[in-house]
C-alpha cells in the first residue's frame, strides 16, 4: 500500500473461485498515510561576522515542521563559547504540521578570540539520523580594529621599515 494523499482510503479485492458457497470471495481493504514529523531549520549556520566587543548581536533561527505529523523538539542544547545565548522561546515544544517556532540566538563577545558554538535540536523527525545542528560563528570587529591602531600608532612614532633602516644606518655611522 502506497498512499498518495493524506486521507483515508478503502476498496475491495473480487477474488473468483469455483466454490459455490462463495464465489466470489471478497477481500475488503483499509488504509491510511500514518502521520510522520520532520523537521526543517533555517539557517543551518550563522555567521555573526564582525560584531563590537561587548556587544549584542542577534538572530532567528526558524524550526519548521514541514512533515505530516505533529513534530516533538526538546530544549535546545547549546555548545562552545559562552558568548553565545539561546532564548529557547515555547522550547521544548510540539509543532503542528506547516507550522513553525523562533528561536532567538545571542552573540556578545567577551574577548577578542573569536568564537564558535553549535546548537543541538534533539526531535522526533524519524529521518534523522542525527540532530537537527545548528553551526555559530561569532568574530569580533575590534580585534582587527585594535591591530590597526596599534599598527598605526607604531608607524607615527617609529616611521615606516625606510624610516627606521635609514636612522639605524645614520646612527652606525655616527658611532
Amino acid at each position: 500500500y502506497t498512499p498518495v494523499d493524506m486521507a483515508p482510503d478503502s476498496g475491495e479485492i473480487e477474488i473468483p473461485s469455483n466454490d459455490p458457497d462463495e464465489d466470489p470471495a471478497y477481500l475488503t481493504l483499509a488504509g491510511q498515510h500514518e502521520p510522520i514529523p520532520d523537521i526543517e531549520v533555517t539557517p543551518l549556520e550563522i555567521d555573526f561576522c564582525l560584531v563590537d566587543l561587548g556587544t549584542v548581536d542577534s538572530d532567528v533561527v526558524l524550526v519548521s515542521n514541514v512533515g505530516t505529523g505533529d513534530l516533538t523538539v526538546d530544549l535546545p542544547l547549546l555548545t562552545g563559547s559562552i558568548d553565545f545565548a539561546v532564548s529557547a522561546g515555547q522550547f521544548p515544544c510540539t509543532i503542528a504540521p506547516g507550522t513553525s517556532e523562533l528561536l532567538l540566538v545571542d552573540y556578545t563577545p567577551s574577548d577578542l578570540i573569536p568564537d564558535s558554538g553549535e546548537i543541538i535540536l534533539d526531535s522526533d523527525d524519524p529521518d534523522l539520523m542525527a540532530n537537527a545542528l545548528l553551526l555559530l560563528i561569532g568574530r569580533t570587529l575590534n580585534m582587527l580594529a585594535r591591530q590597526k591602531e596599534a599598527q598605526g600608532e607604531t608607524f607615527r612614532q617609529e616611521g615606516g621599515f625606510r624610516e627606521r633602516l635609514t636612522a639605524a644606518r645614520l646612527e652606525t655611522r655616527d658611532q
